[in-house]
């Protein structure tokens, strides 16, 4: 069957190179470079839209106009108005289209606006993997897992305690033994599950005994990151040292729990951790308070 540049399929190429050509010509080039072949397919397209007749192709052949050096002679085409009819702005021709449709893209030279880039888009698996079998700082030679973090990914709280404890360093899964069974009766209360929430510690690793303070700013990127993901409508702070890393302050939890504070833009609970529940029980009533202003601000019924 005979090409007919009337039909939507033949004309499209041509289009395509129309569009490109006058963006380009709105950014203020004068022309392009192309090999003889390329300018001589240009000029059949041209003439076979003009006269009715069919657009020269070879195959399924597209033609090749580039800005780079090519094989054998080479030659100037100038864009031409006849090309299509002014329009009032340039076409928008993005990235990802320029590389399907083989549009020229313009260099990042004096007087070229660079295309825009797509952000790139962080998932926690992405960050899981990331941060790997991680050897940043001496931390990783007394643990056994790395411990990530666990839970609803798209959750509106977000529970972060200090650094991992010998259960959780076994399985690698936050809030685990006895501090992760009260944890679990304190999420019952306040109507919800783990799975409805997620979990995670500043520190990725469980410090051993003898260790000395580790560098609480290697982990601290990693958990940024995770909120960022995640982004909670309240973040739950279990423990003084998470709050004070996140806060910037030195106060004690006692000092500034009960009251919300904010970080990024997030609001952010301080209570006290499950572990030092379980050996002061007598603060487990401030922590319930503590709960019920984050339960009010999420709208959640008691269900203790």
């Amino acid at each position: 069957m005979e090409d007919n540049p009337h039909t939507p399929l033949q004309r499209a190429p041509l289009d395509e190179v129309k569009a490109s050509l006058l963006y380009l010509k709105s950014l203020g080039l004068q022309g392009v470079e192309c090999t003889d072949e390329a300018a001589k397919l240009l000029g059949s397209m041209g003439r076979g839209g003009a006269s009715g007749g069919p657009v020269g192709r070879r195959g399924n052949q597209q033609p090749q106009v580039s800005v780079q050096q090519g094989q054998g002679r080479q030659k100037s085409v100038a864009v031409r108005p006849s090309v299509a009819k002014p329009v009032a702005e340039p076409p928008q021709v993005s990235v990802g289209s320029a590389k399907e449709t083989g549009a020229v893209q313009p260099s990042n030279s004096v007087g070229m606006r660079r295309p825009a880039v797509e952000p790139v888009v962080e998932t926690l698996e992405s960050i899981r993997a990331d941060l790997g079998e991680c050897t940043r700082c001496g931390l990783f030679r007394g643990r056994n897992q790395v411990v990530f973090g666990a839970g609803n990914p798209n959750a509106r709280l977000m529970f972060i305690g200090d650094v991992p404890l010998s259960e959780e360093d076994q399985e690698g899964i936050p809030f685990l033994g006895a501090s992760g069974d009260l944890l679990n009766k304190m999420l019952q209360a306040m109507g919800l599950t783990r799975n409805d929430v997620y979990l995670s510690n500043l520190l990725k690793c469980c410090p051993g005994d003898s260790q000395k303070k580790p560098d609480m700013s290697l982990c601290l990127s990693f958990l940024e990151r995770q909120i960022a993901v995640v982004r909670p409508d309240i973040i739950c702070t279990l423990g003084a040292v998470a709050a004070q890393t996140l806060l910037g302050i030195t106060s004690g939890v006692g000092g500034i729990r009960g009251q919300f504070q904010h970080y990024k833009g997030i609001r952010l609970m301080p209570t006290f951790h499950p572990t030092f529940l379980l050996r002061h029980p007598e603060h487990k009533r401030q922590a319930w308070q503590d709960l019920q202003q984050v339960m009010a601000a999420l709208g959640l019924e008691s269900r203790r």
